[in-house]
């Protein structure tokens, strides 16, 4: 199945309708709407741009021939990783890995096209309005590549921004009165760039401009906060 599809031409156009239905599905989920603008906003022009799952106009041109001449293409062992998890004897299970791969040649690499992350980061804030009880906002900083020595730091500083004892939820979810009913902070991880996301929710549209001033706030105090043994 891996290396051996042939994708009949007969059953192609009934997975395509499939592929698109799903994307329908996706887009009547508000969460899923707002992270492709995110998406958009932060990465416009480089491929990160694009939702994974693709563009229905293009899903529905694609042809067959174009998919097989994908597949052919990037999926070749030397551009794959297995990630094997479970109770084995590394030793064996590498056996298996050469019993059930080892035939299979290498391909061709193809090439990556070259770009750069330029992500607009500045206190601008952009804004996309559609049907939704609540209102989700997204704030991205940028922050230093898993290669560098500082990376460690900016990971438990995100793991801090997202615990219970968070000074983000304290200044937006246990205010008075209450800015957002969810917080969430993690770092997004690619080898061109990473970035500290800090998601918010809110019910009330007119807490945005409080929420980001505030979010703000919090980051420039890090410095200040004296923290305990058990922080």
């Amino acid at each position: 199945q891996l290396f051996n599809s042939i994708l009949p031409a007969e059953m192609f156009p009934k997975e395509r309708d499939i592929v698109v239905e799903e994307i329908k599905k996706d887009n009547d989920v508000d969460s899923y709407v707002a992270n492709d603008y995110f998406n958009a906003m932060k990465f416009s022009g480089t491929p990160y741009a694009r939702p994974v799952i693709g563009f229905e106009e293009t899903i529905k041109s694609v042809t067959q021939e174009e998919v097989m001449a994908y597949y052919k293409k990037y999926y070749v062992p030397n551009n794959m990783t297995a990630f094997i998890t479970g109770d084995f004897e590394t030793s064996e299970m590498k056996k298996l890995l050469e019993k059930y791969y080892g035939a299979v040649p290498a391909g061709e690499m193809p090439e990556l096209a070259e770009f750069s992350i330029q992500p607009p980061y500045n206190e601008k804030v952009n804004i996309k309005k559609f049907p939704s009880r609540v209102t989700m906002i997204d704030i991205s900083i940028p922050g230093p590549l898993w290669s560098d020595p500082g990376y460690f730091a900016f990971d438990v500083l995100s793991q801090y921004l997202d615990s219970d004892a968070s000074p983000l939820s304290k200044a937006l979810i246990d205010s008075d009165p209450s800015l957002a009913t969810n917080v969430s902070v993690g770092i997004e991880l690619q080898k061109e760039f990473t970035m500290l996301n800090i998601s918010v929710n809110t019910n009330n549209p007119d807490n945005v401009d409080a929420i980001v001033e505030k979010t703000i706030s919090v980051l420039e105090n890090m410095a200040n906060i004296e923290f305990t043994e058990a922080d």
